[in-house]
């Protein structure tokens, strides 16, 4: 995996902050090219302009944008699952895997991406390296 570009869309408003650059540091260290999306609104343009995303990383709790109503995602916090709904639901692009990257740990998500097959990753978990780790893990898997 080392050797070829592997782009992933990355989804969290807090992509361009300094506490997720460590991660986006090991993934170039991999040689990973990272399509970063801080608004939701910003997912369906991002896959039609890259359609070779290999992996798709999601934050749950995140601010609405213009697509997503503040009552149905309550204030944020099922932001990324109603994303995640869409990207789920859309034929052309069920092959890309999905991981859920989130601080969120609730009975709802957990349910939601279970019943899904979809690894719901809690960010306290995970350092750089480990982190890196999983995805290249679920990206191999058949």
């Amino acid at each position: 995996m080392d050797q070829c570009k592997v782009k992933i869309l990355w989804v969290d408003d807090d992509i361009d902050r300094l506490k997720l650059q460590p991660y986006l540091d090991a993934f170039e260290d991999k040689d990973f090219e990272i399509i970063k999306v801080a608004n939701p609104d910003d997912v369906d343009k991002a896959i039609e302009s890259n359609r070779d995303i290999q992996c798709i990383i999601l934050d749950i709790s995140m601010p609405t944008g213009e697509s997503i109503g503040v009552k149905e995602s309550k204030g944020g916090m099922r932001t990324g699952l109603l994303v995640l709904g869409k990207l789920v639901s859309n034929d052309s692009i069920r092959l890309i895997k999905k991981v859920v990257f989130t601080i969120v740990s609730n009975a709802e998500v957990k349910e939601y991406c279970n019943s899904r097959g979809i690894p719901c990753l809690l960010k306290q978990d995970y350092v750089a390296s480990s982190f890196v780790a999983k995805i290249i893990e679920e990206i191999r898997k058949p």
